[in-house]
């Protein structure tokens, strides 16, 4: 249990956005909060009024101002042949914005991934994308990433191999494995594949018509 300070404030996602609320019926600040009713887990304050109707507004998430975090790393390099592929991806961490920071990284060989892997901070959960993986359909996928960033105080990093996939050493360092497809396809591809599909967890996650 833990008691809620006199000058507790939240910003809560509405139904027509980001709202503040500095009173909650939920959150009595003489109350003690006391699980099931108010659960921590991570960055999300769980609050047991979720689609009911709290402070004169439907609530559909209560969530810490702290900011979400994707950090995605690749093997390859950017190149202005391949100019088309960056594009995009440009172009979805403009809108993820302040709804999530999506950091796109390129390191050089399946050794430099393997050292990006093992200094991430273990707190943090770390995917790695292969063949092998779990697969999820959108919305599986956006239940997975909130999950999974909730759990880990809103940090999340991908790795993406090479030509040759990854290694022993990568697979083994990392949290969990995901496949995109069993298809193949190069890491260029995939890498724009997986940026579009992060984005559109975010918009399911947010209920807007994205995700049709």
């Amino acid at each position: 249990t833990a008691r809620v300070p006199r000058d507790f404030v939240l910003d809560f996602f509405v139904v027509d956005g980001w709202k503040r609320l500095s009173v909650c019926p939920c959150l009595d600040p003489d109350s003690r909060l006391c699980n099931p009713v108010v659960m921590l887990t991570g960055f999300v304050l769980q609050c047991p009024s979720f689609g009911r109707i709290c402070g004169g507004r439907q609530i559909r998430r209560l969530a810490w101002t702290a900011s979400l975090s994707v950090s995605l790393v690749s093997v390859g390099r950017r190149t202005a042949k391949e100019a088309w592929a960056e594009i995009p991806v440009e172009e979805y961490q403009k809108r993820l914005g302040p709804k999530l920071d999506l950091k796109c990284k390129y390191v050089k060989d399946d050794a430099a991934l393997v050292k990006a892997i093992k200094s991430a901070t273990d707190t943090h959960w770390k995917i790695a994308m292969d063949a092998e993986g779990r697969a999820y359909d959108s919305q599986g996928f956006s239940d997975y990433l909130m999950s999974r960033l909730e759990a880990s105080g809103g940090r999340v990093h991908i790795f993406i191999g090479g030509a040759e996939g990854l290694s022993d050493a990568a697979k083994s360092s990392v949290d969990e494995l995901i496949s995109l497809s069993k298809m193949t396809f190069t890491h260029k591809i995939a890498r724009l594949v997986l940026v579009e599909q992060i984005y559109r967890a975010v918009e399911i996650h947010k209920g807007t018509k994205y995700n049709k």
